[in-house]
């Protein structure tokens, strides 16, 4: 599927460096975007799907894509995030900075993630909410754990597994948001913007086989492994249980770093403060930092 991201004149994203994130980290959908803001309401009025959404279908069908996101700091009048159909999504961000202090260009992927989740199936969502991918967020501060777990719970994610079965596309499509809520999740739960993943991640195909090196390393010295482990609205990278040799039973949370600069205080101090979180709760007992680069 070919997506143009577009924005109107109350909003400045950083769509280029956008795009080009997207276009690494997807394989079923490409993406693309042009520089001006492109105008279908009044910067001071509500935005409206049914108008709007009729001329965005002409501006898809002259740029020859499939879809069209196009973003806003327009609300709706009920207030809610997005709007979508097969052709067009219109997304607000009305009011983001009293919802999460994350930069709105998460939102953007988070909501793509989104939106590419309910082409599977939208029969269903939560109405609570959960921190899974399928939450209706009646409360819009639930975005900001969405963005930080950037997960899907296991009763959604059943239901979805089923749903790509025999369907190359759908499955693809699922790798697609798989990736990008992974990559979502691991800046955003430090406070980062998801334009700072390609002056941190060696662009290196092998990024991905890192942690999975990792957790071998652990498996190989006979420990319990878990990876990708949501605790307490956290997303770790690797959970390994050991024993001791007194029989105690140890967890570790392990996070990866596989980046270009070593690693530094700031970092580090952020595993503190998750680590000593999870500790509290009873979920760990120490935290483990591999990185790819070493330390400062």
């Amino acid at each position: 599927m070919k997506i143009l991201l577009i924005e109107d004149q109350t909003i400045k994203l950083d769509l280029k460096k956008s795009v080009g994130i997207l276009n690494r980290l997807c394989k079923a959908n490409t993406f693309k975007t042009q520089t001006q803001p492109v105008e279908t309401g009044s910067p001071i009025s509500y935005s409206n799907f049914d108008t709007e959404s009729s001329q965005l279908t002409k501006l898809r069908l002259i740029n020859k894509v499939d879809h069209v996101f196009y973003c806003t700091t327009r609300k709706y009048e009920n207030n809610y995030y997005f709007y979508s159909n097969n052709a067009v999504t219109i997304l607000s961000f009305y009011g983001w900075k009293h919802c999460t202090d994350l930069p709105i260009e998460n939102g953007l992927f988070y909501f793509i993630a989104v939106t590419q989740a309910l082409t599977i199936d939208d029969t269903f969502r939560h109405e609570d909410t959960t921190g899974c991918i399928y939450d209706f967020m009646w409360d819009k501060t639930a975005v900001d754990l969405g963005m930080k777990t950037g997960r899907f719970c296991n009763s959604c994610l059943a239901i979805i597994k089923k749903k790509v079965e025999g369907s190359s596309s759908l499955l693809a499509t699922l790798k697609d948001i798989e990736s990008i809520l992974k990559i979502l999740a691991n800046l955003s739960k430090w406070g980062n913007s998801i334009l700072e993943y390609e002056k941190q991640v060696i662009r290196s195909p092998d990024w991905a086989s890192f942690e999975n090196d990792v957790a071998q390393i652990y498996r190989t010295m006979g420990a319990q492994v878990r990876q990708n482990v949501n605790l307490a609205g956290f997303q770790i990278d690797i959970i390994v249980e050991e024993n001791t040799p007194s029989k105690q039973k140890l967890i570790s949370a392990i996070e990866c770093k596989y980046s270009k600069n070593k690693v530094g205080n700031r970092i580090v101090n952020d595993v503190v403060r998750i680590v000593q979180t999870l500790k509290e709760a009873h979920l760990v007992d120490k935290g483990i930092i591999v990185s790819q680069s070493g330390f400062t």
